[in-house]
């Protein structure tokens, strides 16, 4: 294999790496919040069943009437589950203007744009940034063979930088949704 070849095979395998690690990372906090709706649901069939009491019992029902009615919150974006959580729980909701909320928010459309690719189309030379360019600047380094024409898209935008940053803001969403659910007053957490 000659080292174009091998570079073209290192950069592949980058990229799905690094597609790989958004896309888990979203998976990681999206069940998060699926989870702590299934053991409400869980918790009261549970109590109906044997009488425990272990999660207070207006909360459970709360969120397992929710999750109910929503079908299993098919079709409504994480985010939104994780603030209806919030607040049936009398919880604080998490700060929506800063960090991490807006990079999970972030992690979500590109683990979208993966998944379920659209095209996004755009004027080249006419110095208007792309969405994606004005969404991603600043929240991580590119990686430097991918730049297009120092055009922005979504595909250039994936490598060890962006698999860091997907791990680390999914981790912290989750720690601060823990901490504000905790905040309720009840000893149950998700």
């Amino acid at each position: 294999m000659d080292a174009s070849a091998a570079d073209a095979q290192w950069s592949e395998d980058a990229l799905a790496y690094s597609m790989a690690a958004v896309a888990m990372a979203a998976a990681y906090v999206e069940a998060t919040i699926n989870e702590v709706f299934e053991r409400a649901s869980d918790e009261v069939r549970w109590r109906m069943q044997t009488g425990d009491l272990s999660m207070p019992r207006r909360l459970g029902e709360r969120l397992a009437v929710y999750w109910s009615a929503t079908d299993g919150g098919r079709g409504l974006n994480p985010l939104v589950r994780f603030d209806a959580a919030l607040r049936l729980a009398g919880a604080p909701l998490l700060d929506r203007s800063r960090s991490p909320y807006q990079d999970v928010e972030l992690l979500f459309r590109l683990r979208n744009w993966i998944m379920h690719n659209k095209s996004e189309f755009y004027v080249v030379g006419t110095g208007t940034p792309s969405n994606w360019e004005t969404a991603l600047s600043g929240r991580f380094t590119l990686p430097a063979p991918m730049s297009s024409e120092g055009r922005l898209m979504p595909l250039n935008a994936f490598g060890s930088a962006c698999a860091h940053w997907a791990c680390e803001h999914a981790e912290a969403f989750v720690g601060e949704f823990e901490e504000a659910f905790s905040k309720r007053g009840a000893d149950w957490t998700p």
